[in-house]
């Protein structure tokens, strides 16, 4: 599969398209690159074949490694420390979506240092455009690619908080399945079910309609068919494919619809616990279904047919579960409700849901995906 099209942003798409991204960075014109990564693929050599890809282009490449998941104030202002010392033309950003969303947070800060990476949440503080920024992810699921937003976490509250508009578009998203061969099973099934809730969110979100609900039903429809092979032969190239194709388009729809209760929650809850952010959407998505089914019933009976064996959507995505061995057990502390609950009803992402909670609610929505510690 190969695919060539243009949104917001240059989308290229097929196995083994890093190597085009020097080319890419050429053609723009820029000549100082500044690659964002974790420690663990700079461990794994992958920024350095970055690195050497984009060199042979006579281009002037340094390495930023420091992003850690749910990367927080301090990761950023790293990076962009990294960035004022270096000059980049654009920041190349590889990795999942933490890698992806500090090095958009970076570009955006990097580009109006008068402000606090939080001020800049209200778009009419930025008076200057993201340093362009290329995105090449390194998992299937997060959808930040290709979206205009950067998901940081605020220590202090703690939080998430969520900083986007157009300004923050990426230049070009070179999505390379072949990168995610080496993802294990297990992150392989969460991020993949991360993808999986973009689409079904976006589906019932307030703003959807009826072409971002056909993306959203093909988006699920790869996703159902191809996570399991994914997840257990994970060198199954077309299996990736398709699988990263799947999460392309739910990050598209996301980018157009917005998403619901399950990532206002979850975001709140990798926040404080700093747990992986597809795995709490995870367990969040059955008991916020149930929740909002009687909101969405038509919807959902529409989307049976995903489903081989055609019958309720919330059992066919128990037994979707199933099929993955998806069984895991997070704890939270009923200390932090309050919080963790007024944080929910003030996220963008609670906003387009279709059903709108209450406090008390969401209260016992978190106790019936988590384990409540005392």
């Amino acid at each position: 599969m190969s695919l060539s099209f243009h949104s917001k942003v240059d989308i290229r798409f097929s196995a083994g398209e890093t190597k085009s991204t020097g080319g890419i960075i050429k053609a723009a014109g820029w000549q100082r690159v500044l690659i964002f990564t974790d420690p663990r693929l700079k461990e794994l050599g992958f920024s350095q074949r970055l690195k050497e890809i984009i060199s042979k282009n006579n281009l002037t490449v340094e390495v930023f490694s420091g992003v850690k998941p749910n990367p927080k104030k301090e990761i950023i202002k790293q990076g962009v420390e990294k960035a004022r010392y270096f000059e980049p033309d654009v920041i190349a950003a590889m990795g999942g979506g933490s890698v992806l969303d500090a090095a958009k947070a970076a570009g955006i800060w990097y580009s109006n240092p008068d402000k606090d990476i939080f001020q800049l949440k209200d778009p009419g503080e930025r008076k200057n455009p993201m340093l362009p920024v290329i995105t090449i992810p390194t998992t299937a699921g997060t959808g930040s690619e290709i979206t205009s937003w950067a998901v940081i976490t605020d220590p202090g509250k703690p939080a998430k908080v969520s900083i986007g508009g157009e300004k923050m578009t990426p230049a070009a998203a070179v999505i390379d399945p072949e990168l995610t061969r080496s993802l294990p099973s297990e992150l392989t099934i969460w991020t993949g079910l991360d993808a999986f809730s973009h689409a079904l969110e976006a589906y019932l979100s307030k703003f959807a309609n009826a072409f971002i609900q056909e993306i959203c039903y093909l988006a699920m429809k790869r996703l159902i068919k191809y996570l399991p092979r994914a997840a257990d032969k994970r060198k199954d190239l077309t299996a990736r494919t398709e699988v990263m194709l799947g999460s392309l388009l739910a990050g598209w729809a996301m980018e157009n619809a917005g998403l619901g209760l399950v990532h206002g929650m979850s975001h709140q809850v990798s926040a404080f616990y700093n747990y992986q952010h597809g795995l709490t959407n995870a367990l969040l998505l059955p008991p916020v279904l149930e929740y909002n089914y009687e909101y969405c019933k038509e919807e959902l009976q529409d989307l049976a047919g995903l489903f081989p064996e055609n019958k309720d959507f919330l059992e066919n995505l128990e037994r979707f579960y199933n099929s993955l061995g998806f069984k895991k057990e997070l704890e939270i502390k009923r200390a932090d409700l309050p919080q963790l609950t007024a944080q929910t009803l003030e996220n963008v992402n609670s906003q387009t849901n279709p059903r709108k909670p209450a406090a008390q609610e969401i209260e016992e929505l978190f106790g019936r995906a988590f384990i409540i510690k005392e």
